[in-house]
């Protein structure tokens, strides 16, 4: 749970899976570990798809991707219409009660760490290392 501007809480969902349907208003993701989750898909939702690497004339999603220049390909925006069943994808979303609304979607998010969803994990705290030369009073 995460603490909004206003005060209130929200339960914050982030989910790696597999597509298992898809509509214009709907996804079902379904995780390694089993669970099945459907998140619904509005206007607020962000969609993003990471390009597949140009290899041997085929391509598998690949996050990070470089094309035949050796540069990192970018993510580019994307729609519903992008997303199939069975599409690897990364779910950050919101629940409220039993429904869960999807607020960004990345495609082919791959296997890799993290969900490159803008969360920031690193630490806040600086390590000084003791070589002050001040002496107290």
């Amino acid at each position: 749970m995460v603490k909004n501007p206003d005060g209130s809480f929200q339960t914050v969902l982030e989910q790696r899976g597999t597509v298992e349907s898809v509509s214009g208003t709907a996804i079902t993701v379904k995780s390694e570990d089993g669970l099945s989750q459907t998140y619904t898909v509005n206007g607020d939702t962000k969609i993003t798809r990471i390009p597949a690497p140009a290899a041997s004339g085929s391509a598998t999603e690949s996050p990070g991707a470089k094309g035949d220049d050796g540069k990192r390909l970018k993510p580019t925006d994307g729609t519903i219409a992008d997303i199939a069943a069975g599409d690897a994808v990364r779910v950050a979303g919101v629940k409220d009660g039993d429904k869960a609304t999807a607020k960004r979607i990345v495609k082919g998010a791959g296997d890799g760490p993290g969900l490159g969803l803008g969360r920031g994990h690193g630490k806040a705290m600086g390590h000084g290392n003791g070589n002050g030369n001040g002496k107290g009073a």
